[in-house]
């Protein structure tokens, strides 16, 4: 993996972290994941990404709030062609 210059692409340190960038792009489009977190899943539309959680919103569940480092996976149709998942 190439290193590249995060102040000249503040996005550059996301290309390494696919399940980031499938939570941004759902929060960007819009569009429904399934979080997976401890054995459990839940469907929703991220609404915000921070440093440590994930706010996201569900029609079942209403508003959940998840740790980053909880999560063990994601799955739905976010994204683009252009959109580098890895390098």
């Amino acid at each position: 993996m190439t290193t590249v210059d995060t102040a000249a692409h503040p996005r550059a340190v996301t290309f390494s972290d696919p399940l980031r960038i499938m939570l941004e792009e759902s929060c960007i489009q819009q569009r429904g994941l399934m979080l997976m977190v401890n054995g459990l899943q839940f469907p929703g539309i991220v609404v915000e990404v921070t440093d440590h959680f994930v706010l996201a919103k569900s029609q079942a569940q209403g508003n959940i709030v998840v740790r980053l480092d909880r999560i063990d996976g994601v799955a739905g149709f976010v994204g683009d062609k252009n959109t580098r998942l890895a390098e």
